[in-house]
């Protein structure tokens, strides 16, 4: 099986990219068109004669390769495409040429990259991960047709910021990309808040260390007000879970 090499052209005077086949064909060529009310990215395939047109916010463009690869992939699907612009060959194009360029200039994060791989991979498959430092250990995290990310706790897209810590995990856990995993009494509690009674008031603390007794039973140290103890009563999973749950 041959292996598929592509290249990327950096055209910065003509705010356009293009992709070129190991025969210096031009297969695409991505340009941004700059209006007063909003970006276009414009995808061309040079020997279909097809098209694809992106809209993106006013931004500053000062790194022409980077902001085109983001804006196509929180977009995947473009604002408008003529009937027969083949995505899925696009996309293939695209990440190849792009990794390939990386490995001579590297002005890509390597996370971005991956990125881009696992969409074009699951972005039909939907499940994408659950159990994330950071969030709640039971939402589920689910890759939209447009590379955005939606959990299960609101079935809504999530911020910007939050998708880059998940993409940045998943980076670090590639093995976690589509597996659903069981969270862990460690993965529900550790790190979490507590509600413990401090003079006859209810307060919250944080769950610092939680020691399996080995006997379906639980103990946690906690950290309250920078002082930190043992907590004598023991738990079980179960009630330890929902402690901590009614304690957000």
């Amino acid at each position: 099986m041959s292996i598929k090499k592509f290249k990327l052209i950096n055209c910065p005077e003509f705010n356009s990219i293009f992709i070129k086949n190991v025969n210096n064909i031009t297969l695409y060529s991505i340009a941004i068109s700059f209006t007063y009310k909003s970006n276009l990215i414009i995808i061309t395939d040079m020997l279909a004669g097809e098209i694809s047109r992106i809209e993106s916010k006013p931004e500053d463009v000062n790194f022409l390769i980077n902001y085109i690869s983001k804006k196509i992939f929180d977009n995947i699907k473009g604002s408008y495409k003529t009937p027969n612009f083949d995505e899925d060959t696009f996309l293939d194009a695209f990440v190849i040429a792009v990794k390939e360029r990386e490995k001579v200039k590297g002005t890509i994060k390597k996370t971005d990259i991956f990125r881009f791989e696992t969409i074009k991979k699951l972005k039909h498959q939907g499940f994408l991960c659950n159990c994330i430092p950071g969030f709640y250990p039971e939402t589920k995290f689910f890759l939209l047709p447009d590379g955005r990310i939606k959990d299960s706790r609101t079935n809504n897209k999530i911020l910007f910021e939050q998708e880059q810590k998940i993409w940045d995990y998943l980076y670090r856990n590639q093995d976690r990309v589509g597996k659903e995993i069981i969270p862990s009494v460690f993965d529900y509690c550790t790190g979490r808040k507590i509600d413990i009674e401090v003079n006859g008031l209810m307060e919250k603390a944080i769950i610092t260390y939680i020691t399996d007794l080995k006997n379906g039973n639980y103990q946690i140290k906690i950290n309250y007000q920078g002082q930190y103890k043992t907590i004598n009563k023991t738990f079980t999973k179960d009630e330890l879970i929902q402690r901590v749950i009614q304690s957000r």
